[in-house]
């Protein structure tokens, strides 16, 4: 469902399928998992193979970065649909979570 990789000392979480009731908790302790393994914290969260999101959806978003914040670090939300898009913009997550259009914008972001 998630796959880790380090780009410039940024790691890029990309995420597969939907983010629901039914498997956001166990996602959410894999991807701290991955997170506390590789001493991450900037983190690109590419949505980029989430196809939907939910209420639960959002919580996985939001204890990410809570995770990430606890360490001073930095999460940033790229590639996503207009679907998963559309639930950011009702739930106002892009108000407290940055959003690009690609890890490449978002890393640079990040780093500077």
């Amino acid at each position: 469902m998630m796959d880790l990789k380090l780009n410039r000392d940024v790691g890029i979480l990309h995420i597969e399928g939907d983010i629901v009731f039914e498997n956001s908790n166990p996602a959410k302790e894999e991807a701290k998992d991955k997170l506390r393994q590789a001493e991450v914290d900037k983190l690109v969260l590419d949505m980029s193979d989430v196809s939907y999101l939910d209420s639960s959806g959002i919580g996985f978003v939001i204890t990410l970065f809570k995770f990430i914040r606890e360490k001073n670090g930095e999460l940033v939300l790229t590639n996503m649909n207009e679907k998963v898009k559309r639930v950011c913009e009702l739930t106002k997550l892009g108000e407290i979570i940055d959003i690009y259009d690609s890890n490449d914008e978002a890393i640079e972001e990040l780093i500077n």
